[in-house]
């Protein structure tokens, strides 16, 4: 059985219980930003027996590029502190469902991922950040976030030839070439 991690994150496509919420005092975390939609759905499924869904497209989300949420960088101790906060609560839900010793791989890989994501993202244009900046907060990322290891040590078997070697210049801290190759 997998539960992917991805479904569990917007709260604006899903229905709740208000019991369920309100038996448990499940709310969104004061405080947090980015991920509270991701922390309270988390939560909220570690007291539910079941889940239902519904296939088609019944929502339709406009994204626009100034002033989102997703434009802004979010700083080096909020993003670290926020995939700490993600792991470890995956982590707790996974095991409270009895599916963490089958699936830690695949989390362990999906939270590599969202680091190699970050990385490309704080070294694309979008980014605010000097590039000395950047070199810094990844830096940062994979080597004093409590999980930057993983993107150190995991293999990837699925990633495609292009994200095995950005991955390896992350690593190997040679961003300017990182950066050339997402340029190609």
């Amino acid at each position: 059985m997998f539960f992917g991690i991805c479904s569990f994150i917007d709260v604006w496509n899903k229905l709740y219980k208000r019991e369920i919420i309100q038996n448990n005092n499940i709310r969104f975390q004061p405080g947090v930003k980015y991920i509270e939609d991701f922390l309270f759905n988390a939560e909220y499924y570690l007291f539910v027996e079941s889940i239902i869904t519904v296939k088609g497209y019944y929502y339709r989300y406009w994204k626009h590029k100034s002033g989102t949420i997703t434009s802004k960088f979010p700083g080096d101790d909020d993003f670290i502190n926020r995939r700490t906060l993600c792991y470890e609560t995956n982590t707790k839900l996974y095991k409270s469902l009895g599916i963490y010793e089958d699936q830690k791989e695949i989390l362990d890989e999906i939270e590599a991922q969202q680091i190699l994501a970050t990385a490309k993202w704080i070294f694309s244009d979008n980014c605010p950040l000097s590039f000395e900046d950047k070199v810094k907060h990844c830096n940062r990322i994979v080597n004093e976030y409590k999980y930057g290891d993983l993107i150190k040590r995991y293999p990837f078997g699925h990633a495609s030839c292009v994200q095995k070697i950005q991955v390896k210049l992350l690593v190997q801290q040679r961003f300017s070439i990182f950066v050339l190759l997402g340029e190609l």
